[in-house]
């Protein structure tokens, strides 16, 4: 065989690809292994590799390559796992002090209590005044008046944050590099208006849609509207949040879940299904830009917009390469960021499967929904929740301790009228701030809209009271979820070996035939 007919085993794509789930691996690995061990590691398997394929540098030299970005990716989690200095605010863990900083979120407000988290600027320890970095939550009483922007002073015991058998807050709240909490009542405002203006202006339009949805619709539609169109769930009732989770519909109210990929995805294939691929995945990809603009940019809701975006971008294309390899790239860039949201950020995992399986997986399923009717985007709907669910299936085990068995039928009957309940609301909601007669025409759409929402709330109540709606699962271990995902790739990888073994034997035949005997 001559070199230019030599078999190219790794395309560019599969290359990059690798890299970036060699990286993402050594980031996950670097949680368990130290670094010194993992150089050592690394530097044996290089030998090896030498020692068998020397005569060929250019493999040495990519297998150097592939070999050294997991060391890379350890290092990167050594970095966050170290030990704080100094300078940032974890360091006086266990200490009395007068922390200084900014809200840099809006207050979350329970029941009983509101949780403040604000970027830290200044400590008073021991009668010094240090310059400090870092998050801290704060646990103060269900009155206070500041928000967004505010420069406050809190002063209380610095305490890391808990860890229980079943849970560990501490790693709840490392995803979004919070290593510290303070309980006090004696929070002071000492400046307002002190943060982003742009994220002040976001959050101000979150809360007065907020508002405008109180005063359309009643009680509990009105709670339920605001998880749907804002991701605010403090006032939907624990038991309907129950009723969504034994149905398999949280992801209707989780902003940092795979709602975004599912409904967007539902708006493409069922509202826009006729419109011209332009218009159908373009106008999807603007809705999801205005929605997460709308409900704050949060970094979890961006997570989930980016996958979401990319999701979208697979569905238009049908280039199943390009686009993994985009969203691997992706991976790469967020859990570099932040390397804890890999193992202790669920709504990240959940975005990124739920996108991974709409990739990888609506492909092989398509034979098994090609009976079903594409009315409404019946079949579409079905077939992107089952390639999201399957992919998701070892998180949910993991995390929920439950599996929701009618949640492809919940899915089916109750997500083909979300968007018309998202258009109508969306429409009252801007139809109410104008002037004098707003608020009227607002209700008088909002009756839609709440006839849509009474649907949903008896739908998903119905559906949660039916026998094995939801099934429990105690038994599920971390090794399983690895096993599951390891089978699944070895089945992806025959499946694409086969079709290109298959694409290659056409194209002899093909070429066989055209140049005759």
């Amino acid at each position: 065989m001559k070199p230019s007919q030599t078999p190219r085993y790794f395309t560019q794509s599969s290359l990059i690809q690798l890299g970036a789930i060699s990286y993402t691996l050594g980031i996950a690995v670097g949680f368990f292994v130290s670094c010194s061990t993992a150089l050592v590691l690394v530097a044996t398997c290089c030998i090896v590799v030498v020692s068998c394929v020397w005569r060929d540098m250019r493999i040495i030299a990519g297998t150097a390559i592939l070999l050294a970005l997991p060391l890379c990716g350890m290092i990167r989690t050594g970095m966050v796992l170290a030990p704080p200095l100094q300078n940032q605010i974890a360091y006086y863990n266990g200490t009395h002090a007068t922390v200084r900083g900014i809200i840099a979120v809006p207050p979350d407000i329970r029941e009983d209590k509101t949780l403040l988290t604000i970027e830290t600027e200044r400590i008073v320890w021991q009668n010094r005044e240090e310059t400090v970095s870092g998050k801290v939550l704060i646990q103060t009483g269900r009155y206070f008046e500041g928000g967004y922007g505010d420069r406050i002073s809190v002063k209380g015991r610095l305490a890391t944050p808990p860890e229980f058998p079943d849970f560990s807050y501490k790693n709840y709240l490392a995803k979004e590099n919070i290593g510290t909490m303070i309980e006090s009542t004696s929070v002071n405002i000492e400046a307002s208006r002190q943060g982003s203006l742009f994220f002040e202006y976001l959050y101000a339009i979150r809360k007065s849609l907020e508002n405008r949805i109180n005063l359309i619709l009643p009680e509990p539609h009105s709670s339920l509207m605001s998880g749907i169109l804002l991701g605010v769930r403090r006032n939907i009732p624990e038991r309907f949040l129950s009723d969504l989770q034994t149905t398999g519909l949280t992801h209707m109210i989780a902003l940092s879940g795979f709602n975004i990929t599912i409904l967007i995805t539902f708006i493409a294939g069922g509202l826009l299904k006729r419109a011209r691929p332009l218009l159908r995945y373009g106008g999807a990809m603007v809705i999801i830009v205005i929605f997460t603009l709308m409900v704050g940019a949060g970094p979890s809701i961006l997570r989930a917009a980016i996958m979401g975006l990319l999701g979208l971008l697979a569905l238009w294309h049908g280039r199943t390469a390009q686009i993994l390899t985009m969203l691997l790239l992706t991976l790469a860039v967020m859990v570099t960021l932040e390397p804890r949201s890999l193992l202790y950020d669920v709504g990240f995992q959940l975005s990124f499967l739920a996108t991974l399986g709409l990739i990888l997986l609506t492909k092989p399923l398509e034979p098994f929904f090609s009976k079903l009717p594409e009315r409404l985007g019946i079949r579409e709907t079905l077939l992107s929740t089952f390639a999201a669910q399957i992919m998701v299936l070892p998180i949910l085990f993991g995390n929920f301790g439950q599996v929701s068995l009618i949640s492809p039928l919940s899915n089916l009957v109750v997500l083909w009228i979300i968007p018309l309940t998202m258009l109508l609301g969306s429409a009252a909601l801007f139809i109410a701030f104008i002037p004098l007669v707003g608020i009227l025409i607002a209700k008088i759409i909002g009756f839609g809209c709440w006839l849509c929402l009474t649907y949903v709330i008896l739908v998903i109540q119905g559906l949660a009271k039916v026998p094995l709606a939801a099934l429990p699962i105690t038994w599920w271990r971390d090794w399983m979820s690895w096993l599951f995902y390891l089978v699944l790739a070895a089945e992806l990888w025959r499946r694409q070996r086969q079709d290109r073994k298959k694409e290659n034997t056409e194209k002899v035949q093909t070429s066989a035939a055209e140049t005759g005997p």
